[in-house]
């Protein structure tokens, strides 16, 4: 479903990550970085509760495409 490419960041995605990693390397404030790896954490289990609702519903809808194409060469 996904190829290489895909997982590669972008020029400015890289940057972005440089930049954060950098401020995270220059951080003192333990509570700081624990609040802000919550946060992280909570982001990433609600964009893979997304991902896994986009492909129920994709699956859903390609069976049912697949069933009414079925359907119209069965008629």
């Amino acid at each position: 479903m996904f190829d290489a490419d895909d997982f590669k960041l972008s020029l400015e995605a890289q940057l972005r990550l440089r930049v954060i990693n950098d401020d995270i390397d220059n951080c003192e404030d333990i509570k700081a970085l624990k609040a802000q790896l919550k946060e992280c954490v909570r982001l990433t289990m609600t964009y893979q509760q997304m991902l896994q609702k986009v492909m129920e519903k994709t699956i859903m809808r390609d069976l049912d495409e697949w069933f009414e194409k079925l359907e119209q060469e069965a008629s």
